[in-house]
């Protein structure tokens, strides 16, 4: 059901409160709610929006650090479960900077 940009906005928030409120609150997702909002409902929601998207993103680097995965390790599983080409995996490692020592190592 497609809902009015207002409604996504405050549901947005919702979430983000609710994160906060259980303890996984991280700087990103604290700054998302603390930054001041435009008064433009669609704008309004792309605040707790990005919010959730960098607490999303912690949590998968903490998750792969805990795991004790190197990123170029991390990337290997990765692709593997998509099932990525090995040209895939040669263009997706150096668009992010690795070096073939790098790869070879993961």
């Amino acid at each position: 059901m497609c809902r009015s940009p207002a409604h996504t906005a405050r549901a947005a928030r919702e979430v983000v409160l609710t994160a906060g409120a259980i303890g996984s609150a991280r700087l990103p997702l604290r700054s998302g709610v603390s930054t001041p909002r435009p008064q433009n409902a669609l704008l309004s929601g792309r605040h707790p929006v990005y919010a959730l998207r960098e607490w999303r993103g912690d949590t998968h680097g903490a998750l792969l650090a805990s795991a004790g995965l190197t990123s170029s390790e991390a990337s290997i599983v990765h692709n593997e479960w998509l099932g990525y080409t090995d040209d895939w995996d040669d263009w997706l490692s150096r668009s992010r900077g690795w070096i073939e020592q790098e790869i070879d190592e993961g």
